[in-house]
């Protein structure tokens, strides 16, 4: 038994990037312009704000919102965000504890390769107007830590993952017209690869061997669709 513990802990460490040192900000975390962040653990006392010109870079990081309760600080891409072999999200306490954040992708584009998310409310997508880019999630690797929580689709996001593990949480506008109605067959706990929308929702979803452990769904609006069939 103490030699599979042993195992395990050295598993552990391994996923864990080695981080250099503790950099803290006291308040929140305005990005304005290209920032590139390497091998450092970093803990934001505030919201961290990618403007529409900010690019955070974040490589072998650790990026965690610290708050006094859950929620109190997000995430919020209007710009550009990469993350590689990064963990992110809210603070991860020592004893295993999470105060949890959420990410709110507006206008922006998420580039994630072998991210982790931790300790979050969910990942979720800003209303844009049809003239605006879409705000994608695209990468590979992006895994679930403690507490994840879901991407929800909604709005016009647009998710394009591959090789991942992560939960989704459907938005979809409910169709008066019954008959337009088909099931929608989502495995769960394997790998999926699928291209989804839901006529009405704006969204998108390409998914390249994905593994969801859960699929859930958020109704919208009552509505006739004049169009399309609508998969529930």
């Amino acid at each position: 038994k103490l030699h599979g513990t042993m195992e395990l802990l050295t598993l552990l460490l391994l996923l864990v990037p080695l981080c250099s040192g503790t950099h803290v900000i006291p308040n929140t975390w305005r990005i304005n312009s290209a920032v590139v962040q390497k091998d450092m653990h970093i803990q934001v006392h505030g919201n961290v704000v990618i403007t529409p010109m900010g690019h955070l870079t974040l490589t072998n990081c650790i990026l965690e919102i610290v708050s006094t309760q859950t929620e109190s600080y997000e995430y919020q891409l209007n710009g550009k965000l990469t993350t590689t072999d990064t963990y992110i999200g809210g603070l991860l306490s020592k004893d295993t504890q999470c105060t949890r954040t959420q990410f709110q992708l507006n206008q922006g584009v998420w580039e994630v390769s072998n991210t982790t998310i931790q300790c979050s409310d969910g990942i979720s997508f800003g209303l844009t107007l049809p003239r605006q880019p879409r705000p994608i999630l695209k990468g590979t690797g992006l895994r679930q830590g403690p507490s994840p929580d879901a991407i929800t689709m909604q709005n016009r996001g647009q998710v394009i993952l591959s090789d991942s593990t992560f939960a989704f949480n459907l938005f979809l506008p409910v169709d008066l017209n019954l008959t337009n109605a088909v099931p929608l067959n989502l495995p769960a706990g394997k790998p999926f690869t699928d291209e989804l929308g839901a006529p009405g929702s704006g969204w998108l979803l390409n998914l390249q061997k994905v593994t969801c452990p859960y699929w859930s769904v958020s109704v919208g609006p009552i509505a006739p669709l004049p169009r399309g069939k609508m998969p529930y």
